[in-house]
């Protein structure tokens, strides 16, 4: 049955191929650039081993999931000219950490290569950008408070001096105002490396509790397309293979024709008295196949269907009506022999 139908599988199967080929060559190619961003996490003595591996692997997948929110995308859609439509970016993202270390990987497609490069090195910029800000704001009203507070102190120290050596320059000085300034000028001192002590230390821990997102590959402009894949598509359309074959069983399948001896005796229960091929027709044949190619195997086909036929019908002797009755046979309802 295959090799019958064969040329309806070929033909499927290069009907899709074609297709294939014709569909991917038409098709828009897409460009992809990519970067790679490498996570400083920020150390913290009190944490073991384990819980910083499972905080690393956290981490990284948060960070994943920020670089490609909306606030991020908006922002370097606005630094690169670009139009949101009903707030879908118009580039895809592909962002995923890298198993095993501290590294995440962001792939951007577009059908300009430039502008998917110059997306793929700006978004991390913004990121990074946005992160810092977003961390640095845990510290920022500890440290606006502290320097307020130093501004003041500097500010009683300085009026302070001024007093004293104001009192110091007068002929008739006052002892004892000058030791209240003394004393006072030396507490605002000592309040004053306090709050710098405290300041600096806010500045140390904010320093250490900074998680440092740093571009560790930058992208390129792509010099080749990554889609479509001309190739690949043509050769995954060789499902048209299948097809054909499926179409060439469910012809078989749907075929009731009697073509074969076994035809023969599944539908009708009789048995064959001989099969004869088809051959071609010369003009020696008006005067009888068998004589005219006495010695041709299809003329001994009818020599044993002759054969068959006489032994068939041994009790019985054959009867042979003439033309016109055998045509009038069924008019009468009966059909003839």
């Amino acid at each position: 049955m295959i090799w019958k139908w064969l040329w309806l599988i070929m033909l499927g199967t290069l009907l899709a191929g074609s297709t294939a080929y014709v569909v991917s060559r038409n098709m828009i190619p897409i460009y992809r650039a990519s970067t790679t961003l490498l996570i400083n996490q920020a150390r913290n003595p009190a944490v073991t081993d384990y819980s910083s591996i499972l905080t690393s692997e956290r981490l990284a997948k948060t960070y994943v999931e920020l670089l490609t929110k909306r606030p991020i995308l908006e922002e370097v859609a606005s630094r690169l000219g670009l139009a949101m439509d009903e707030g879908s970016f118009p580039a895809e993202l592909d962002v995923k950490p890298v198993r095993d270390t501290q590294l995440i990987e962001l792939s951007v497609e577009h059908s300009d290569p430039r502008l998917a490069a110059e997306i793929a090195n700006t978004l991390p910029e913004v990121f990074i950008k946005q992160n810092e800000s977003i961390q640095l704001s845990r510290f920022a009203s500890s440290k606006e408070n502290l320097a307020k507070q130093l501004a003041v102190i500097e500010s009683d120290i300085e009026a302070t001096q001024q007093a004293i050596n104001a009192l110091q320059s007068s002929a008739s000085a006052d002892q004892a105002e000058l030791a209240r300034l003394q004393t006072a000028l030396t507490q605002y001192q000592t309040s004053y490396a306090s709050l710098l002590r405290s300041y600096k230390e806010i500045r140390l821990a904010e320093a250490q509790a900074l998680d440092n997102v740093i571009v560790a590959e930058p992208a390129k402009v792509p010099k080749y397309p990554v889609k479509p894949r001309k190739l690949l598509n043509t050769l995954l359309s060789s499902g048209g293979l299948h097809a054909g074959r499926g179409v060439a069983f469910l012809i078989e399948y749907l075929d009731d024709t009697i073509k074969t001896s076994e035809d023969v005796s599944q539908a009708l229960g009789l048995s064959t008295l001989g099969a004869i091929a088809r051959f071609r027709t010369t003009q020696d044949e008006d005067r009888g196949i068998a004589a005219a190619h006495p010695r041709a195997h299809f003329s001994e086909v009818y020599r044993t269907l002759r054969t068959n036929i006489q032994f068939s019908t041994v009790d019985k002797p054959i009867q042979q009506r003439p033309f016109w009755s055998q045509a009038l046979g069924p008019l009468r309802g009966r059909a003839p022999l």
